[in-house]
């Protein structure tokens, strides 16, 4: 018993208790001792005191454990409630004291710094744990166009709504006084003593609703825009200060574009505070002053949601008339701030447009909704009938109004078109062209000024893949392999499914993803060093570089291109040669005799082609249903057969050109078409007409490739194919491409003795994995035949970061001179194999 009384003495003491009589176990009671002793009773305390403590550590314990078990359950919605809280305290504060006139002077240019700022600290603070939203409009973005799971939306939304409601009643908690001291208690939404600016956002009352409306749609797409591209993984150095460069990018728009709307850029930034302001004395008038403004902030996403597929409509347009490529159209276009999803939304739309043209004529949507273009309808349609998330905007938006109020009608057309054609699923609907596309290996050629080959294969292998023997089918190759080519020693060959997009090699520059077949112009050129050459079709820069690469840094290039947009992508890879010259200009008008090009022997010609050899790529789908609606003509009311000759006219006014120069003597001559029209008959035209140049001999062009021009083509003549290099896509897994070399008779014979690499020198390699310390030992005995000019260098000055794309660009060229000049398209070089790299900020 005293035991237990001298225990008690360290419980916190509670007034009017007294200690009763023991119980038979033992224990005692704690009564309250009220002035009347009644009602006794009220606490039960163990003799053990051992067990009163553990049992006080264990209820500490488990609230404990509820509180961490919380926190990671919900570790995402705290942490974009605080940010979002934050984020509104310390804007609202600087509004505060703008408004207030706490400071000396009003500065719109503090109201914009500090707002930067505030957004910096929200990410510090939340961007580690939830990716730092703070922002409805960028999360409803990330989860439309970034791949953000849909679940945690409402989650997102929730937390930064209730955030920003709490920021603005903690704020107000703190100034409360002042803003009393200021309106004289009196709450004020407008004018001198107007207060709910500091919580909300107005315009001026002299700015209109549409004007207020259309600064804050740009300026969220802006932000969405500085948001999207800062953290792409090319984009450095901005990737790595991604924060830094959101916090300006929101300074910015707010000091060029905020004075005319207040600069909300976020739903819950407007939203939040103005209903705190509603419920603590300003009224419910915050909602509808300046004609109901107050919605502004919330629609604006939306806007800048509906404009991207009516930018996707415009893209579509454009393909109709030919003014570019997919490619072209959507990386080379700036206003494009999701390339993946604009692309993925153009090519899906192409995949199905037959159909989706026979359900927009069969309901006559276009004729009844007079404000929807056919174009606009064509993805509109397709995001309806063929993705399950359907049209990803609000339902009351009148655009997408238009297509739903004819739901019922497509969704019945799509029935009947899949029992006329026996499909059972969409995906029997898709072009027949589409299903029959070759998934090519992943090229990479190593840019050996940075890496060497052997240094490349170990970094990879450190990283788990493999090195195995070059099967003779490349489609063995599994994912984490790789081999070398065993026609081009600075070729890598990975399985088709090999992500390299935000590899560090890739990233660096150290690796070049490249189509194998564009690579065979370079080598065939077979420039050595301290030569002049010319690049005549040169952006955005791939094959100029490679020859550069393999004339060591040495002698003098001059790349030809008609697009400056191209040509800008050119002079970026090329910036650190000094010995290329960018010329923004026609090949064609170059003047052969000009001085500067006195020494120019070897040209490089890759001009205007069809395409055709282009795999993977959806351009053509729009050329097959042009011809179809057009009775086999295109949007310009040319057939193939008309694009072809005026084609094959260009390309040969470009050889002709080219042999005007004085000292040319090897001229190679390419094209990514499958066309005879305009390959072998090309050639035939050129021996025709050009008696001082003959075909090199096979043993000078890639002799090791056994698939060769086709003689029936060529004047029946096998020796002639022979001397020709094809490639076919389904066969030898790379672009279908085709590549000839102009040789001048008379530097033919003075080079008999002198035979270059692909000329008299033919390789024995052995390639020998190691599986000591992943290392591979690489043998390479070289057996020259006469006097050898070797060149070993295969790399490129630069890396232009170009997944098998194509290079897509409306040249126009005369035609040797004719008053009439041909148009023709450029789509040179190598098809997309997949989408465009995924944008995800290094926070999310």
């Amino acid at each position: 018993m005293s035991s237990a009384r001298s225990s008690l003495t360290a419980v916190p003491t509670i007034a009017n208790i007294y200690i009763s009589n023991p119980n038979d176990d033992g224990s005692i009671v704690l009564d309250k001792k009220p002035s009347s002793y009644a009602n006794t009773v009220s606490l039960t305390v163990d003799n053990n005191t051992d067990d009163l403590n553990t049992s006080r550590k264990s209820r500490c314990a488990t609230i404990v454990s509820h509180l961490r078990h919380f926190k990671q359950k919900h570790r995402e919605f705290l942490a974009e409630f605080i940010g979002t809280m934050v984020l509104i305290l310390l804007t609202c504060g600087i509004s505060a004291e703008e408004t207030l006139q706490i400071g000396p002077h009003k500065s719109w240019l503090t109201s914009s710094l500090g707002s930067g700022l505030a957004v910096l600290v929200a990410v510090c603070v939340s961007g580690h744990v939830s990716g730092a939203h703070i922002n409805p409009a960028v999360t409803i973005t990330f989860c439309l166009f970034s791949g953000f799971p849909v679940k945690k939306v409402p989650i997102y939304l929730a937390a930064q709504f209730m955030g920003a409601f709490t920021g603005a009643a903690l704020l107000y908690t703190i100034i409360e006084p002042a803003i009393t001291q200021f309106d004289h208690g009196q709450r004020h939404i407008l004018g001198e003593l107007g207060t709910a600016g500091i919580f909300g956002t107005y315009p001026p009352l002299y700015v209109g609703i549409a004007s207020a409306a259309a600064s804050e749609i740009i300026g969220t797409a802006l932000l969405l825009l500085v948001i999207m591209t800062s953290g792409h993984p090319n984009n450095l150095p901005f990737r790595t200060a991604q924060g830094i460069m959101i916090s300006v990018g929101v300074m910015t728009i707010c000091l060029g574009l905020g004075y005319t709307s207040g600069f909300s850029l976020n739903p819950a930034r407007d939203f939040g505070p103005r209903l705190f302001t509603a419920v603590a004395g300003w009224g419910f008038e915050v909602f509808s002053v300046h004609h109901f403004y107050a919605f502004v902030p919330m629609l604006a996403p939306i806007f800048d949601i509906m404009n991207f597929y009516q930018h996707a409509g415009r893209i579509l347009d454009k393909l109709a008339r030919h003014e570019g490529t997919i490619k072209g159209l959507i990386i080379g276009d700036p206003k494009v701030w999701d390339k993946k999803k604009m692309y993925a939304l153009v090519c899906e739309t192409l995949k199905y447009k037959q159909v989706l043209n026979e359900l927009i004529d069969a309901s006559k949507i276009c004729e009844v909704e007079k404000k929807l273009k056919r174009s606009l309808a064509l993805v509109l349609i397709h995001d309806l009938m063929f993705t399950k998330r359907g049209i990803t905007v609000r339902n009351d938006v009148p655009l997408k109004q238009c297509v739903m109020r004819h739901q019922a009608r497509l969704k019945s057309e799509l029935i009947k078109i899949k029992i006329k054609r026996g499909a059972t699923s969409d995906e029997d609907l898709v072009s027949q062209k589409v299903k029959d596309a070759v998934l090519i290996p992943r090229y990479a050629r190593v840019n050996e000024h940075k890496l060497t080959v052997q240094k490349a294969i170990k970094s990879f292998q450190n990283e788990g893949y493999t090195l195995v023997d070059c099967p003779e089918d490349l489609r063995e190759l599994k994912l984490k392999e790789f081999c070398i080519d065993r026609h081009l020693r600075d070729m890598l060959i990975f399985h088709q499914k090999t992500d390299f997009h935000a590899h560090p090699l890739y990233v660096s520059g150290n690796i070049i993803l490249q189509d194998k077949a564009s690579c065979f112009p370079a080598h065939v050129c077979q420039a050595p060093q301290g030569a002049h050459a010319i690049d005549a079709c040169a952006a955005p820069g791939n094959k100029t570089s490679h020859l550069s690469a393999l004339m060591k840094n040495t002698g003098k290039i001059w790349a030809f291109d008609l697009d400056s947009r191209r040509l800008e992508l050119l002079k970026k890879l090329t910036n650190k040669a000094g010995y290329i010259s960018p010329v923004h200009g026609s090949f064609l008008e170059t003047n052969p005799e000009d001085a500067q090009f006195a020494n120019v022997e070897y040209l490089l010609l890759d001009p205007s082609c069809s395409g055709s050899g282009i795999i993977s790529r959806l351009d053509h789908l729009v050329d097959d249903e042009d011809e179809k609606e057009n009775n086999g003509k295109d949007a310009n009311g040319q057939t193939q057969e008309e694009r072809l000759k005026n084609l094959s006219d260009f390309q040969i006014s470009i050889i002709q050109h080219a042999m005007k120069f004085p000292k040319a003597k090897r001229i190679v001559y390419s094209t990514c078409s499958i066309h005879p029209d305009e390959n072998e008959h090309v050639v035939k035209a050129i021996l025709k007409n050009n008696p001082e140049f003959e075909l090199a001999e096979r043993d000078s062009v890639l002799p090791t490739w056994e698939r060769r021009g086709i003689p029936a083509e060529i004047n029946g003549s096998k020796d002639l194919a022979d001397r020709l290099v094809r490639t076919i896509p389904a066969e030898d897994l790379t672009n279908g491409f085709f590549v000839s070399c102009f040789v001048r008779k008379s530097a033919a014979s003075s080079e008999s003795n002198k035979r270059p690499l692909e000329q008299g020198a033919f390789f024995e390699r052995e390639f020998r994995a190691s599986t000591i310390q992943s290392t591979v030992a690489i043998k390479t005995t070289i057996k020259v035949l006469g006097h050898a000019n070797i060149l070993l260098g295969t790399a490129t000055n630069d890396s232009f970061k170009d997944e098998n794309e194509g290079d897509a660009v409306d040249s126009k060229a005369n035609n040797n001179g004719a008053s009439n000049a041909v148009e023709a398209q450029v789509i040179n070089g190598h098809a997309e194999q997949e989408a465009i790299d995924q944008m995800m900020l290094p926070y999310l």
